[in-house]
C-alpha cells in the first residue's frame, strides 16, 4: 500500500500485544512516531486500521490536529482509505466516528471481562495474569495442593510467632536448598509477600474501579481452595509484618517476662535490650533495664538470661505443686475430665455441618457443570453455602482451639517441665501469666556471676487454693 501511494520504503513501528485503549498504557514505538512525526523525519502514516492506531478520542484529536495544521502527507487508511479524505471537514467527521466507535468497542470489552473476573471471584474461582504457579499450589488456576510446600509455609507462620526474622527463613530454605517456583533465589520480599497473601486463608482479593467516583476498590472473597493457616495466626503474622513494610523486619514479642517484670526502686516497667556482648555460645547476651525514657529511675540493670531461668523455675515449682494438689483434691480431677469430654463432644455437630455443607456445594458445582443448572441460580446459591460453610468452618475451629488449649486430664500424668519444652511461646506467656502478678527486680547483693535469687520478688497469685487452681484449668 505504500508504494502505491508513491512513499517509497516504510519505517514499521509495531507494538505487539500492548492495549491501545488504556489510558496510561505504555506504547514505546508508538511514541517514538510521535516523536518521528513531529520532528519532521516522517511525513505520513499507514496504519491498518483506525483501532489499531489507537482506542482513546483524545489521542485521535492529536492526529487530527495534523491533518488540520497541514501535513498533507499523513493518511490512515481504513477500509474505503481511497473514497475517503482526511483533509476535509466530512473526512475528519468520518475518522472521530472511528475512533468513538473504537474506544466504545474497547469499553464494552472491558466491561465484559470486568464482570466475567468478579463471576469468577465471587463464585471462588482464582484470576491471575501470573504465569507462575504460587508457592504452594500445583497451577496459577486450578490450585490444587503441594502438601510439602503448603508445610514450609505453616513454618514460615509458626517462626515469624517465635520472633524469628524474615532473614532466618530465607537462610533456612538457601540452606536446605528449597526451589522457588521461578527458580530465582529466595529473597526477604519473596517471603513476606507469600506470608501476607490472603490465599493462605483461603481468601483472595479483587481490586476493581468504580465507574461512578474512578476509585480503587479492594475486596475480599472466599475461594475455593483450602486453608492453609488458620485466620488468627494469619492475622497475627500480618500484624507483626505490617509493622514495617519495608523490610519486614519486625518481631513480635520475645522475651518471657518483659510485661510482668518492674523496677523494685521505681516500680515501672523493665525492657529487654542486648547489652552488644556475646556470651560463651556465641548469641548475643541481654539485660532487663529501667529506662528514664520510659518513666522510670534509669538506675537498675540486670542480666536477663539467668532471670528469665530463674523465674521459670519457679513457675514450674508452683505448677508442679498444683497438679498435685488436683490429684490430691476430690472432684477436681473427675470435673476436669467431665469439660473436657463436653468439649469434644461438641466439636462433632460443627465438623458434621461443615461436611454436609461441602457435600452440598460440591453436587451444585456438578449439576452446574453438567447443565442443569443457569448461572443466575447457581451463583447465589453457591455464595450462600460457601458462607454458610466458613461459618461452620470457623465455630468448628473455635472448638478445636478451644479443646486444644483447654489441659487435658492426661496432662496430670505428666510433669510441667515437659508441657514447658512442647509449649508455644504463647502457651508459656499464658503460664506465667497464672503463676505470678508481677516480678520485682531489684540490685543485686552479692558480686561476680552468681545469681542473687533474694533480689528477684515475684509477686504469686493464689495458686494454692483449690479454686485457683480450678480456674486455671478451666473449670
Amino acid at each position: 500500500m505504500a508504494k502505491s501511494l508513491g512513499w517509497g520504503e516504510p519505517e514499521f513501528y509495531e507494538d505487539n500485544d500492548r492495549s491501545a485503549s488504556k489510558v496510561n498504557g505504555k506504547r514505546p514505538e508508538y511514541d517514538r512516531m510521535l516523536v518521528d512525526v513531529e520532528a519532521g523525519r516522517r511525513d505520513g502514516i499507514l496504519v491498518y486500521t483506525v483501532d489499531r492506531l489507537t482506542r482513546r478520542a483524545m489521542q485521535l484529536e492529536t492526529f487530527i490536529g495534523w491533518l488540520e495544521a497541514g501535513h498533507e502527507q499523513i493518511r490512515v487508511p481504513v477500509e474505503t482509505i481511497e473514497h475517503d479524505d482526511f483533509r476535509t471537514s466530512n473526512g475528519r467527521m468520518v475518522l472521530r466516528i472511528k475512533g468513538a466507535l473504537a474506544q466504545q468497542e474497547a469499553e464494552r470489552m472491558s466491561e465484559r471481562i470486568r464482570r466475567s473476573q468478579q463471576q469468577r471471584v465471587e463464585s471462588g474461582q482464582r484470576i491471575t495474569g501470573s504465569r507462575f504457579r504460587p508457592f504452594g499450589f500445583t497451577h496459577p488456576v486450578a490450585m490444587e495442593p503441594i502438601p510439602e510446600e503448603q508445610d514450609e509455609i505453616r513454618g514460615w507462620y509458626r517462626a515469624i510467632l517465635r520472633g524469628e526474622s524474615i532473614r532466618s527463613i530465607v537462610r533456612g530454605l538457601k540452606a536446605r536448598r528449597v526451589p522457588t517456583v521461578s527458580g530465582a533465589a529466595w529473597t526477604q520480599r519473596v517471603v513476606k509477600d507469600c506470608l501476607m497473601n490472603y490465599r493462605n486463608v483461603g481468601k483472595q482479593e479483587y481490586t476493581y474501579t468504580d465507574p461512578t467516583t474512578k476509585a480503587e476498590i479492594t475486596e475480599l472473597f472466599a475461594a475455593e481452595w483450602e486453608p492453609i493457616v488458620d485466620e488468627a495466626t494469619f492475622d497475627a503474622v500480618r500484624a507483626t509484618l505490617s509493622g514495617n513494610p519495608g523490610t519486614g523486619e519486625s518481631r513480635p514479642r520475645c522475651y518471657l517476662l518483659v510485661g510482668l517484670m518492674i523496677c523494685g526502686m521505681c516500680g515501672t516497667r523493665l525492657y529487654v535490650t542486648s547489652t552488644g556482648k556475646r556470651k560463651p555460645d556465641g548469641t548475643l547476651a541481654h539485660e532487663a533495664r529501667c529506662f528514664v525514657e520510659k518513666g522510670g529511675c534509669g538506675k537498675l540493670a540486670r542480666r536477663y538470661e539467668p532471670l528469665e531461668q530463674y523465674v521459670v523455675a519457679e513457675h514450674l515449682r508452683i505448677a508442679e505443686a498444683g497438679r498435685q494438689l488436683v490429684l490430691t483434691t476430690p472432684g477436681l480431677k473427675e470435673a476436669m475430665e467431665a469439660k473436657h469430654r463436653a468439649a469434644l463432644a461438641a466439636a462433632n455437630p460443627a465438623q458434621d455441618r461443615a461436611e454436609k455443607l461441602q457435600v452440598k456445594m460440591d453436587e451444585a458445582k456438578a449439576e452446574y457443570e453438567n447443565g442443569g443448572m443457569e448461572a443466575e441460580d447457581f451463583y447465589p446459591m453457591l455464595r450462600d453455602l460457601r458462607a454458610r460453610l466458613n461459618d461452620a468452618r470457623k465455630e468448628a475451629a473455635e472448638i478445636a482451639e478451644s479443646v486444644a488449649s483447654m489441659p487435658s486430664p492426661d496432662t496430670l500424668l505428666v510433669q510441667p517441665s515437659v508441657i514447658w519444652d512442647q509449649a508455644t511461646f504463647d502457651q508459656r506467656l499464658a503460664g506465667l501469666a497464672t503463676s505470678f502478678e508481677t516480678i520485682a527486680v531489684h540490685r543485686s547483693n552479692t558480686m561476680g556471676a552468681k545469681f542473687d535469687t533474694t533480689s528477684v520478688v515475684p509477686v504469686r497469685r493464689k495458686a494454692q487454693e483449690p479454686k485457683v487452681i480450678a480456674t486455671m484449668l478451666g473449670l
